[in-house]
């Protein structure tokens, strides 16, 4: 239930539009825009096949491992809306979530992994569109 102020109740939780998390409506909306299927997307970075069954897991040899990512921090205004959640894969998300590059868009992070990228486009793979808030900073 939403509140006039942005606060919300969710299965007897309060939030509000800042909380620094993605409800998984949000996250599961957004897997739907970049999936193939119900159970494969791609990375919005660099075009990488994965697989839903592998969100944030932390082996290091698991295939098609993603994390969700705000496309702008919550800390530099963003907030928790589909609008502003990516899916990324692992690299991906650890290179855009550092704040010590230069890799502040979706756009710079496409570039930084270029070869990567053109290579699933020559493939034929189709890139997800880039969220209308996709600057970082």
């Amino acid at each position: 239930m939403m509140s006039g102020n942005g606060d919300f109740e969710i299965r007897g939780i309060s939030m509000t539009h800042t909380d620094n998390y993605f409800l998984r409506e949000v996250i599961d909306a957004r897997w739907e825009r970049q999936g193939k299927s119900e159970n494969v997307a791609i990375c919005l970075g660099c075009l990488k096949t994965l697989y839903k069954k592998n969100r944030g897991a932390v082996e290091e040899n698991k295939n098609g491992v993603w994390h969700e990512c705000y496309i702008i921090p919550v800390k530099d205004g963003g907030d928790n809306t589909l609008d502003n959640c990516g899916i990324l894969c692992k690299e991906c998300n650890t290179i855009y979530s550092d704040d010590s590059n230069e890799i502040d868009t979706i756009e710079k992070l496409r570039e930084y992994k270029s070869k990567e990228f053109n290579k699933k486009v020559k493939k034929g793979v189709i890139p997800p569109a880039i969220p209308p808030g996709h600057h970082r900073k």
